[in-house]
């Protein structure tokens, strides 16, 4: 019997009146072009507005809160131009790999650079993205145990931080339970409020506390130096979603290039927004003494600011999950592209994730292999957090690293090898160069820091007291 050739959703490109075929999670639910408006702005699964508030929440955590710090190390308007540049290489990145998703039908970040480079870099990107994840949910476990026990104090309770990072793990633990990041989309919103809510509560205290502050600090506009290079990483880090850009690429409802430019430039433009409030105001109100986390430079007993508190701390337990989900995921496709590379036959990389997440369903192994994964996960990041207190030296680090390679330089690769036509024109080479160069100043950031941790280049500050 010969083979059915496979079935292939088409959808229109932008500007164009050519079909092209593509293995894009087809718009099975849709009946006009009214109600796809509307269902735009509900939280529907794979809707706009949905994956928007998984990529914010997915971003959201310690590069928010370091932001007042890297407008006190740059400047305002130094630390303002740096949240610009890394918001339009966010946009164009997130595009990026929404769009080469939707041509290739890979469901996963790994097989995506996988489809391009080979074996070996399915393997290579699945361990980037697990110990990025891992060090996102230390970093989000960090700044739990800075919140929390400011607001036990409030209400007369004195609890350790260890014990706040415990329960918030505990807390946690039926969260990462489910498959599909869809079924979260009911707590996704908290994040992009608690975002909002610590923008407003930061400039309605920035007057206040700006008028008790001593007047000898001085307000840094510009300051040129090493430490601009510990800010870029710092506010790369801040926009980075880019470990579920992929599978929310493949759970988008009809996901034209329109469409997915519509879900990368809003999250960058509201995150862009709120972070250069939050900056600047935060920045304003503590000037020279601003903390990493600016947030424990408040008291204990302010309610504003308390109840900023938390609301952080629910955005946080809820981005928990939604971190945690990507990074067991790649620990499973870690796993199956090692047993890929060992096997001589049946080779696993053409066959896996042809169908989009949204398409295909866990076996009962692999889910117990991810949830087994989410589990430990959760051990290993609070041991790390509670022996790790310093969080904007967690985030550059991090954000310098492994998040340069998942931000800037994979889909820069990705970008050149599955859309060449693209590619190959004026702003395709310039968009090329722009990224490689951003990938050479953040690795070059954090190899300072490594050297400057070991006392080698004690001589370049990548600090300002």
């Amino acid at each position: 019997m010969p083979a059915v050739p496979e079935s292939k959703p088409v959808y229109q490109r932008l500007g164009s009146e050519e079909s092209v075929a593509t293995r894009a999670t087809p718009d099975l639910s849709r009946q006009g072009a009214s109600q796809k408006k509307r269902r735009s702005f509900k939280l529907t699964p794979g809707g706009v507005t949905q994956s928007m508030f998984t990529l914010i929440s997915t971003s959201m955590g310690g590069g928010v809160l370091c932001l007042p710090y890297v407008m006190k190390q740059a400047g305002i308007i130094n630390g303002v131009l740096l949240l610009v540049i890394s918001a339009a290489i966010a946009v164009l990145t997130m595009y990026l790999l929404m769009e080469s998703a939707q041509r290739t039908g890979r469901g996963s970040y790994g097989s995506l650079l996988g489809s391009c480079c080979g074996r070996w870099a399915a393997a290579l990107m699945d361990a980037i993205m697990f110990f990025y994840g891992m060090g996102t949910m230390t970093a989000y476990l960090i700044l739990e145990g800075d919140f929390l026990p400011a607001l036990f104090a409030w209400i007369g309770v004195n609890v350790s931080r260890t014990f706040c990072i415990i329960l918030v793990a505990v807390v946690a633990i039926p969260l990462v339970l489910p498959e599909k990041l869809s079924v979260l989309r009911h707590v996704t919103p908290i994040s992009t409020a608690a975002l909002i809510f610590t923008a407003i509560c930061t400039l309605i205290e920035a007057p206040g506390r700006a008028e008790i502050l001593p007047e000898d600090l001085p307000v840094s506009l510009a300051s040129f130096g090493w430490p601009l290079l510990k800010c870029l990483t710092i506010t790369l880090f801040a926009y980075i979603c880019h470990t579920n850009v992929v599978p929310v690429a493949n759970e988008l409802v009809d996901p034209t290039p329109k469409r997915c430019f519509q879900v990368s430039f809003r999250v960058a433009t509201l995150q862009l927004g709120f972070y250069v409030l939050i900056g600047v105001s935060g920045y304003l109100s503590f000037l020279g003494t601003t903390h990493q986390n600016y947030i424990t430079n408040y008291s204990h007993d302010d309610v504003l600011i308390n109840l900023c508190r938390l609301a952080l701390a629910l955005s946080l337990m809820c981005s928990i999950p939604i971190n945690t989900n990507p990074t067991a995921r790649a620990a499973v496709h870690f796993i199956s592209s090692m047993k890929e590379m060992t096997s001589r036959r049946q080779p696993l990389l053409g066959r896996r994730d042809r169908l989009p997440s949204a398409l295909r369903s866990e076996s009962r192994g692999e889910k117990v292999l991810r949830i087994s994964i989410s589990l430990v996960l959760l051990v290993v990041t609070l041991t790390i957090a509670i022996l790790v207190p310093g969080i904007a030296d967690v985030v550059s680090l991090l954000g310098g690293s492994l998040g340069t390679l998942l931000l800037v330089t994979c889909p820069c690769i990705i970008f050149a090898k599955v859309m060449k036509e693209e590619a190959s024109r004026l702003s395709g080479k310039l968009a090329i160069r722009t990224l490689v160069i951003i990938t050479i100043v953040a690795l070059f950031a954090v190899c300072v820091m490594i050297t400057n941790a070991m006392g080698v280049s004690h001589h370049i500050p990548l600090a300002v007291d």
